[in-house]
């Protein structure tokens, strides 16, 4: 899965019209590539965030929500890639895995469709903060 140039603007969107106040933390449903070449990505960071990516920096969506001030990024996926967390979505992640950690952000790509017992549990409740932001977006 991945994020592309159009969820860059969905976001810069999204925080200009202050969806994203005082938000800090954020969790995926899924690892996500960024879709879009290192230059690009470069000039997307500067121009709708303020935000410098250097030569050292790598492109990952951890980078992209630093870039909007969320300081904790974690995404859970069966695939391990950038640093997922590898939980079954079929168990209840606080009890098997011990996962109590809250995200005042959820993103979810299509793996609601295929885990949709996973939202409809509240399993997504419990890992959320007050008056959360449930955020669910195809992969463009």
């Amino acid at each position: 899965m991945g994020i592309g140039v159009p969820v860059f603007y969905l976001y810069h969107h999204l925080r200009q019209n202050s969806y994203f106040n005082n938000f800090k933390s954020v969790i995926e449903l899924g690892s996500q590539d960024i879709t879009v070449d290192r230059e690009h990505i470069s000039q997307l960071l500067e121009h709708l965030f303020g935000y410098t990516l250097t030569q050292e920096t790598p492109v990952t969506a951890k980078i992209l929500y630093q870039s909007m001030g969320l300081e904790l990024h974690q995404c859970i996926d069966a695939d391990g890639r950038h640093n997922a967390l590898v939980f079954d979505l079929n168990k209840d992640i606080q009890q098997v895995y011990g996962f109590t950690e809250q995200f005042a952000l959820l993103r979810s790509v299509p793996l609601f469709y295929e885990y949709p017992q996973f939202m409809c549990s509240g399993r997504t409740d419990d890992s959320c903060t007050a008056n959360p932001r449930v955020f669910k977006s195809r992969t463009v």
